[in-house]
């Protein structure tokens, strides 16, 4: 079968120059891999701000992924994830829950004639004894956005978020409607349900 990733079907495959900035190059990409990495070590944030990461447990991810990183990059760039982690969205959207919870969980599903293979960032499945009630996907964006970015950008990932969606419930054998998929711009703090 032919193989596909959600991110490529966003719409028009176009971003505009100052994502592209942000994103494509080799320092955009690198924040962008980092920070996954680090959210993914985030079980759930309470009130306490307990389930957050202490730096000697960030640092080596970060440096595991490029052991080339400048320590000064690296030590903003941790200053930036620990004010994401202070905006009222993203402690939301990391909030406690009873749920089954999956981080970077990889996928592979057939979708009409293709084969289409990716990484979920966030889910939680909610049931009551065995039987699936639904569940949350949660997709972080680690590039920059304005609010009068937010709804280009929202546009530009929908497709990228149903497939998610399609995904998701094939693999928990559930109706899609059952699937909530929700983008989370970490910078500045915008929680998007798609």
């Amino acid at each position: 079968w032919p193989r596909l990733s959600p991110s490529s079907l966003e719409a028009d495959n176009r971003i505009d120059v100052a994502q592209l900035l942000a994103t494509q190059t080799h320092l955009g990409q690198l924040r962008g891999s980092i920070l996954h990495k680090w959210f993914e070590k985030i079980r759930f944030l309470d009130d306490d701000n307990d389930g957050i990461p202490y730096d000697q447990d960030l640092l080596p991810e970060a440096t595991a992924i490029d052991s080339k990183t400048d320590a000064h990059w690296l030590h903003e760039l941790l200053t930036q994830f620990r004010t994401m982690l202070e905006t009222s969205v993203v402690r939301q959207a990391l909030a406690p829950c009873e749920c089954e919870l999956w981080r970077e969980q990889a996928f592979a599903v057939r979708r009409d004639r293709h084969l289409v293979q990716g990484q979920f960032d966030r889910v939680m499945i909610f049931r009551k004894s065995d039987k699936i009630l639904g569940a949350k996907l949660i997709d972080f964006k680690t590039y920059p956005v304005t609010t009068d970015q937010l709804a280009s950008a929202v546009k530009r990932h929908t497709s990228q978020m149903n497939a998610y969606r399609d995904a998701l419930s094939a693999m928990l054998d559930i109706k899609s409607n059952m699937v909530t998929t929700c983008l989370l711009f970490v910078d500045p703090g915008y929680l998007c349900v798609i």
